[in-house]
């Protein structure tokens, strides 16, 4: 499998996540003509779930069901993270001191990537990716064990898929706790970048969408002691920041709301219980709603959004599966599908569908295994 390689600066030893290192065997299917030249997609609806054996398996999302894609699950060697490009033309696997590169295909079947090699990194394992509102850019999070992880910003070739590295950028974590880089997001105004670190804090960084530059980021402190912030994301319009916060000895889990002015000030305004665990947070595509991955207790906690207030609606939480990991929504707007790292004997997807009478509620529709002999699921991403 191609790697579509990027500098970085030292250290030693692999982060935990991503062991494994090189290309390995791609394996058969899955595949279009590799002399076709990608074909935008917008109109297809197709979800990418990386497996806990660090594979990656594809589904086509219908009326109430995912169908997957021939040739699962596909091998690159290492996977961590994965983002679609805007255009829905290629797909961006992060893995240990990796990131491959998959044209896209009108019927969601990926093919390698012939690009040439410009770098490499390292020993960093690529935890967390997200791309730019323009389709220009995409922003990676790396971590290696021993040394602060970074950020890293990539121009991308909309015309081959290829990445050119324009910064990379360690991190200064700014809270004491132990540092558990665990996602990273660009907001939908292309103003801004986020990162959640664990108990090392968060981080905002004011984004040029036209160059791709980090300007000095504002540290969201204090958080406090005792607890972790897995996850940041901004809501639809720019204007909020939720942040998914975990107690490790109370094992509670809670979302805090930060509002975020037009110069870039942040304020925390409220914090909501969630369910323990909290490894992710999705926004739906109009902002109204707010979901959480609870992993420790396997449910999904819903709330309604109103100017950045969050209100648990009275079925949450929603039952889920053991480890739920991570939630998408589909581009039709119509499904949100949850992974899961329970192992084996779990269920790796659900598909929820939005109830029709109650507002934000999910009602499960069915559940899918990722592929023969692979069980659990890490992250996701959808097409736009």
């Amino acid at each position: 499998m191609t790697k579509i390689w990027a500098r970085a600066v030292g250290a030693t030893a692999v982060s935990g996540l991503l062991l494994l290192s090189g290309c390995g065997n791609f394996g058969s299917g899955f595949f279009q003509n590799p002399n076709s030249p990608p074909t935008p997609t917008s109109g297809s609806d197709f979800v990418y779930v990386v497996n806990a054996n660090q594979t990656v398996s594809a589904f086509s999302v219908g009326t109430g069901a995912l169908t997957a894609i021939a040739g699962n699950p596909v091998n690159p060697g290492s996977a961590g993270s994965v983002a679609v490009s805007r255009a829905n033309t290629y797909l961006y696997v992060g893995g240990a001191g990796a990131i491959y590169c998959y044209s896209i295909g009108t019927t969601g079947a990926i093919t390698e990537v012939t690009a040439s090699g410009i770098g490499s990194l390292g020993t960093y394992g690529i935890i967390s990716m997200d791309t730019s509102p323009n389709g220009e850019y995409l922003v990676a999070v790396g971590t290696s064990s021993g040394a602060n992880p970074q950020i890293y910003v990539f121009s991308t070739n909309t015309s081959s898929g290829a990445l050119a590295e324009v910064s990379v950028t360690p991190m200064v974590p700014p809270a004491s706790g132990a540092v558990n880089a665990a996602s990273v997001r660009v907001s939908a105004n292309g103003a801004y970048v986020g990162v959640a670190l664990g108990g090392g804090g968060d981080l905002v960084y004011p984004f040029n969408e036209s160059t791709g530059g980090l300007s000095t980021p504002t540290k969201l402190v204090p958080l406090p002691s005792g607890y972790e912030d897995n996850y940041l994301v901004f809501d639809p319009t720019s204007s909020y920041v939720y942040l998914g916060r975990y107690g490790l000895s109370s094992g509670t889990g809670s979302v805090v709301t930060l509002s975020l002015s037009s110069t870039g000030a942040l304020t925390q305004t409220s914090t909501v219980a969630a369910g323990n665990a909290v490894k992710w947070i999705l926004v739906n595509s109009s902002g109204a709603d707010v979901y959480t991955a609870n992993s420790a207790d396997q449910t999904i906690s819903g709330f309604s959004a109103a100017s950045g207030v969050l209100t648990a609606v009275t079925e949450s939480p929603f039952s889920a599966a053991a480890g739920v990991t991570s939630l998408v929504e589909d581009n039709s707007g119509k499904y949100v599908i949850a992974a899961a790292d329970g192992g084996t004997g779990t269920t790796d997807l659900t598909l929820y569908e939005f109830d029709a009478l109650t507002p934000t509620k999910l009602d499960a529709v069915a559940t899918y295994a990722n592929g023969s002999g692979v069980t659990g699921s890490v992250a996701i991403a959808a097409t736009h």
